[in-house]
């Protein structure tokens, strides 16, 4: 059981890391974006803003995964879950 459970955190972990990556490349590509059209249509505006917020949301989702591998389960099922229904709740407006 230990073993089972122990091979399910590297594999988080792992996968974790491996979408932090590009999240990263497109959080600093958005601001590369904002930073490069200064004075934008604020229709531009709002869809930087919006990738700013879905890369955060997403972020915040594997935070509380890898949060999920320590600590009390039942604990960090439900905040898993309350930044699920956050990230799907922080569409674009």
């Amino acid at each position: 059981m230990l073993t089972h459970r122990h091979e399910l955190t590297s594999i988080l972990r792992n996968v974790v890391h491996d979408l932090r990556t590009p999240l990263g490349n497109i959080e600093i590509c958005a601001y590369l974006l904002q930073r490069k059209l200064g004075a934008m249509d604020e229709e531009v505006r709002e869809y930087i803003e919006a990738i700013q917020r879905q890369v955060a949301a997403a972020d915040q989702i594997l935070q509380d995964a890898t949060n999920a591998t320590q600590g009390n389960r039942t604990q960090t099922a439900e905040a898993v879950s309350f930044s699920l229904t956050n990230a799907a709740t922080a569409g674009v407006t």
